[in-house]
């Protein structure tokens, strides 16, 4: 209440309406950011997950690459599959004879969701394993 010398007073109250709208849209507002937020931070979480499983799949693929080529060190006339495990992750790899020294070798690897696939091919096992490709594939 507003009230002036002459005892006159007034009432400058506003409708009840308008506050609890303006208390709503602010709160809405919030609540949207506040969600925002949180689903930015969710995402990043899955995005540093993901990233790291494929990770742990490509140095799972590397070392099952290096089992493939102990194997033909091992066994010059070596020809065919393997796997390794290590925790829940799993690779597979094929030796794949060709003509002479050159040999073929496909891995596979899988970390969770992530997979990752490598080629190899090597063109000399005597006296010392050449490999002239080593890539990943899709």
């Amino acid at each position: 209440m507003f009230c002036i010398v002459t005892k006159k007073c007034y009432n400058k109250k506003r409708p009840a309406y308008v506050v609890l709208i303006s208390v709503l849209v602010v709160g809405a507002f919030g609540t949207a950011l506040a969600m925002a937020v949180l689903l930015s931070g969710i995402n990043s979480a899955k995005s540093g997950l993901l990233e790291q499983q494929s990770a742990n799949a490509r140095a799972l693929a590397n070392a099952c690459a290096e089992e493939a080529l102990g194997q033909i060190r091992a066994d010059k006339n070596y020809n065919g599959s393997g796997n390794l495990n290590i925790d829940n992750d799993t690779c597979i790899y094929t030796v794949i004879l060709g003509s002479g020294d050159i040999r073929d070798i496909n891995v596979t690897a899988t970390s969770s969701v992530a997979i990752r696939k490598i080629f190899i091919n090597i063109t000399q096992i005597n006296p010392s394993i050449q490999v002239s490709v080593w890539r990943e594939v899709n």
